[in-house]
């Protein structure tokens, strides 16, 4: 019974979206615990600055490690392919961002 409520979301879609937001969640966590006492715009331009904003934004892309586990786990194998799409994509954008 549980495996047909999460069957409809075992999609490669489901998987990209969950992988792309997870990342973005825990910048987002990490800017609210540590930063908040500053602007977003300042956030961004310091991070920039020391030339970190790659680095961490790499390190965010690690949370997507413990949803594809999930998806593995619950045996939701198109959506654990998702997260691995939207994790190259992450790793594009970096390894792009890092020649320019």
């Amino acid at each position: 019974m549980v495996r047909g409520r999460l069957k409809r979301y075992d999609t490669v879609p489901t998987g990209v979206a969950a992988g792309v937001a997870l990342p973005l969640l825990f910048f987002w966590v990490i800017y609210l615990v540590r930063y908040s006492g500053m602007s977003v715009n300042e956030y961004f331009s310091e991070l920039w600055e020391f030339r970190i904003l790659l680095k961490l934004l790499s390190l965010c892309a690690f949370s997507n490690l413990l949803i594809f586990l999930l998806f593995i786990r619950k045996k939701m194998d198109h959506a654990a392919k998702g997260v691995l799409t939207a994790t190259f994509l992450y790793a594009f954008l970096v390894q792009f961002s890092a020649i320019v």
